[in-house]
């Protein structure tokens, strides 16, 4: 139970934040904010998956790839709360759970995810990317690592 509660904790910290920053960034930051030649804060409405992926304008298929997320997303709950109740931690799994309901919310309450954090480097840019994509990157970077060299109770 006491488990129960810190992914509970953990995961609505991470929606929270997640959802305070892309609000901060879209009434702060427009069109942009300079923060230093690494860091910009630049918000932008990602139609597509990770890194701009998949980028669609036409409604249909946003819907659908939108529709396909929720499913992975619904089909990582029920593996994680199976986890769970065999004892495994499921801190990734909270971790990507929590980002991607973070996005949907926006593709469902926006057309699309509110992505701002831009690092570049001269020519360079990285794909422009939120809070919610850390947790899920790093979120399934965790379930990796504990896969291959933990997997135990």
């Amino acid at each position: 139970m006491r488990r129960f509660l810190k992914y509970m904790l953990l995961g609505s910290g991470i929606v929270l934040v997640d959802g305070i920053t892309k609000m901060w960034a879209l009434e702060q930051c427009q069109p942009y904010w300079f923060v230093n030649q690494f860091l910009s804060i630049t918000p932008t409405l990602n139609r597509g998956v990770s890194w701009g992926l998949f980028y669609c304008e036409q409604q249909l298929p946003f819907t659908l790839m939108s529709l396909f997320i929720v499913a992975i997303t619904i089909a990582l709950c029920a593996h994680a709360m199976m986890r769970a109740r065999e004892g495994y931690a499921v801190w990734g799994q909270v971790c990507a759970i929590s980002g991607s309901i973070s996005n949907i919310y926006d593709r469902f309450s926006y057309g699309g995810v509110i992505d701002f954090i831009l690092i570049s480097y001269k020519n360079w840019e990285f794909p422009v990317f939120n809070i919610a994509d850390v947790a899920i990157v790093g979120g399934v970077a965790l379930m990796l690592w504990q896969l291959w060299f933990l997997d135990e109770k």
